[in-house]
């Protein structure tokens, strides 16, 4: 579906809208992946009454609650990376059309500088959304510095703990990201306010 989108060619207004589209797809695609993964198994009754079987059993649920967390904290990290990647998608489909003899822009402060000439709106914590997707991609230091700042309640454990430890190479800064559901409503309005202009001039 979004490959038939970026392959369109949009009015100004349309791009606002197909934006709007594209947005609400990926976000009521993660819930239907998250929802998917949550929902519990129904209950067994011919699941073993005796001590043995009850233990075994209560382990094999644990086990599958941690890995089903493990994966919600995936799946919403995926998400994440890939609805800011539709944002800059959106900024170098709408630059070509715009400014057709322009080299498209690439990197954040060049897409943003693009998106602003056209009149896109951005939020002031788009760069902060851009710095995570870069965290949960490349484990990048310097935008884990920022992170660390900005957002510091964004991590697990105490922020102050590893804002002493940025110096350590081995830190998987990834897996000390935590996103819960309103860090996703969060970065989600964020992206959602970024896009192209309802009323373009």
């Amino acid at each position: 579906m979004l490959d038939s989108l970026y392959n369109i060619e949009f009015s100004k207004k349309g791009q606002c809208y197909a934006y709007k589209i594209s947005m609400k797809f990926f976000r009521s695609s993660l819930d239907k992946a998250i929802k998917s993964i949550d929902s519990k198994p129904e209950e067994n009754d011919n699941a073993p009454r005796n001590l043995l079987g009850r233990i075994l059993g209560a382990s094999i649920e644990f086990f599958n609650t941690v890995l089903a967390y493990e994966a919600i904290a995936t799946v919403r990290k995926a998400f994440i990376i890939q609805a800011y990647h539709n944002w800059e998608k959106f900024v170098c489909k709408c630059f070509s059309q715009t400014f057709p003899s322009e080299k498209v822009p690439r990197g954040f402060d060049d897409l943003s500088k693009a998106a602003e000439r056209m009149g896109f709106i951005l939020h002031p914590e788009l760069n902060l959304v851009s710095d995570l997707s870069n965290v949960l991609k490349h484990d990048s230091k310097k935008s884990c510095e920022r992170l660390l700042s900005e957002w510091p309640k964004l991590f697990s454990p105490d922020p102050e703990i590893l804002s002493k430890e940025l110096d350590d190479e081995d830190i998987n800064w990834t897996s000390n990201i935590k996103i819960d559901d309103k860090w996703i409503d969060k970065i989600f309005s964020i992206l959602e306010k970024s896009g192209p202009p309802e009323n373009p001039q």
